[in-house]
């Protein structure tokens, strides 16, 4: 399956409201995406432990991004992502918003570092990451899969996405992959956020109330 677009979402969710969420999340709402997108061919949820390590940028939406990353995988260009999950938003009142997923899998991981950044000008350290730091981490049998998510040509602005997938709760694997960001030739980037998430199945693990 050849993926073109790669969908993020961070989510704050109130104290008193995550079981809520997550009955509606996994039951609800990934169904939906699953059964009325096409195109849509992978999901999944990834929950951040109470105590787990942040890199937090000064201000802005990574200040604080919230306790829930999502990602969802797709075979379509940018655009008919947003479009098409745009448009199943506004039919979900109209619709009785639960069936089940018709395509989805669980892959070789219990944990993921999302890391988010803007790369230097100068681009030394981005090929130097690309060719010989993601092949040198892959020497950790931890850490099974690496992608870089970069914006669309018309929003060069916005910043990249690093995700690792890991086959343990961190457990020094993060501490690893930070280490990359501080390390490297020419100007480094600027990280603004950085954190391990555990991979969330069936609504579990539950950290929150």
């Amino acid at each position: 399956m050849k993926t073109r677009t790669a969908f993020l979402a961070f989510l704050s969710v109130l104290p008193g409201r995550h079981d809520d969420f997550l009955d509606w999340h996994e039951l609800d709402h990934r169904p939906e995406n699953h059964g009325g997108i096409g195109h849509i061919f992978h999901s999944e949820r990834f929950v951040l432990p109470p105590q787990g390590r942040r890199e937090l940028a000064a201000e802005g939406p990574f200040a604080d991004p919230g306790q829930y990353l999502m990602t969802y995988w797709s075979t379509a260009e940018p655009e008919q992502v947003t479009h098409d999950m745009a448009v199943l938003r506004e039919q979900l009142a109209a619709q009785g918003r639960c069936g089940p997923i018709n395509r989805d899998f669980l892959t070789n991981h219990t944990a993921i570092v999302v890391t988010v950044g803007h790369y230097a000008g100068d681009p030394q350290w981005a090929s130097w990451y690309d060719r010989t730091e993601v092949p040198a981490l892959f020497d950790d049998e931890r850490i099974t899969a690496s992608y870089t998510l970069m914006p669309q040509v018309t929003a060069a602005a916005e910043p990249f996405v690093h995700l690792h997938y890991l086959t343990v709760a961190d457990d020094g694997a993060g501490e690893a992959i930070a280490a990359a960001y501080a390390s490297g030739p020419g100007a480094r980037p600027r990280v603004l956020y950085q954190a391990a998430y555990l991979a969330q199945h069936g609504s579990q693990p539950r950290f929150y109330t």
